[in-house]
């Protein structure tokens, strides 16, 4: 892959990334082109840049940073399915309930053989539901009704 292509497509990426994070911003443009990539291109454009350094004008070089390949494929699937969710996006939200909801052992997310998602209030021995909280019939539906119940529970 060409440095300038690699650099262009890892600009974006990096940019989306960081994003999500709190850092800096994405514009619908580079959303756009990047759901137009294959995940094998974003994946080379990363290796290309890893250890990559150039040098400036006045001295000294600039370094460019790189992801992990897992944080690319997350990326991928969530510019793909905006009902990706990850186990680490339901763990928050188990979490983030826990301060706003006194359960004894926090709180879990159970997945019936028939793709029912249910959020519960963990029992004494935190190995079973003492209470359903909440139901979906997905991950990220389950997950909205979450963020929704945190926002009820939490002090204004």
């Amino acid at each position: 892959m060409d440095i300038e292509i690699a650099k262009s497509l890892h600009n974006k990426v990096m940019g989306v990334l960081l994003a999500r994070e709190g850092i800096g911003e994405f514009n619908d443009a580079d959303i756009a082109s990047l759901k137009q990539t294959p995940l094998i291109d974003m994946l080379r454009a990363n290796a290309v840049m890893t250890d990559y350094k150039e040098d400036l004008p006045g001295g000294g070089t600039r370094n460019y940073i790189v992801t992990t390949d897992e944080a690319i494929a997350e990326l991928y699937c969530r510019l793909h399915d905006h009902s990706f969710q990850t186990t680490v996006d339901l763990e928050d939200a188990c979490s983030a309930l826990n301060d706003y909801r006194e359960a004894p052992n926090g709180h879990g997310i159970l997945v019936d053989g028939y793709g029912n998602w249910s959020f519960v209030e963990l029992n004494h021995a935190g190995d079973g539901a003492a209470e359903t909280l909440l139901e979906s019939g997905s991950a990220s539906g389950l997950l909205s009704k979450v963020n929704v119940l945190a926002k009820d529970l939490a002090p204004a």
